[in-house]
């Protein structure tokens, strides 16, 4: 099963990438929609936090595991390229490793497959954006990389239990702070 990763060349779609240029372009958009689309300038301001934030370290130097160098190329380069096909070959090369050592090296390192990884990143990229936003769950589902609204809600159901229905509605009735049933 692939979950946004492809096998064909496709150009990437544009998205934000964490650098400062990057982060410097989403809060310069923000300060300029504050004044007429405060929805447009949270969109922005979340979307800059999501990249500002800090993925779970992952387990470096051990038995198999990926140098702590390359787990943290591998993951600046993922969180910079979510909204757009990702191939496994392609993560490989950033840090120099066959497709299928870096597939081992990134369990050890991860505690799941490069494939896995990616989707939990897009769901939660998904959540941001479905909790700052009232587009449409097939736009979303476009912006965080996924095919298309069933992918999206397929690989959302599997993370956290619920569909994004249920979970926005579930937010937005301020259940934000108490748990859904964690995925398995």
């Amino acid at each position: 099963m692939q979950l946004g990763l492809v096998t064909t060349d496709a150009p990437p779609r544009p998205g934000p990438a964490l650098t400062a240029p990057g982060l410097a372009a989403l809060l310069d958009e923000a300060r300029r929609a504050l004044d007429d689309d405060r929805d447009r300038a949270r969109d922005c301001l979340d979307r800059a936090l999501q990249l500002m934030r800090p993925s779970p370290a992952p387990r470096t130097g051990g038995q198999g595991a990926l140098a702590s160098w390359q787990a943290e190329r591998v993951r600046t380069f993922i969180s910079n390229h979510l909204y757009a096909p990702i191939r496994v070959r392609d993560v490989a090369a950033v840090v120099r490793l066959s497709a299928g050592h870096f597939g081992r090296r990134f369990r050890a390192s991860f505690g799941e497959n490069p494939v896995s990884y990616i989707a939990r990143q897009r769901v939660e990229l998904a959540k941001q954006v479905m909790t700052s936003t009232r587009q449409p769950l097939a736009v979303t589902a476009l912006e965080v990389g996924f095919c298309d609204q069933a992918h999206l809600t397929r690989v959302f159901k599997r993370f956290t239990g619920v569909s994004p229905g249920t979970w926005i509605r579930h937010y937005e009735d301020g259940g934000a702070q108490r748990a859904l049933r964690p995925a398995s």
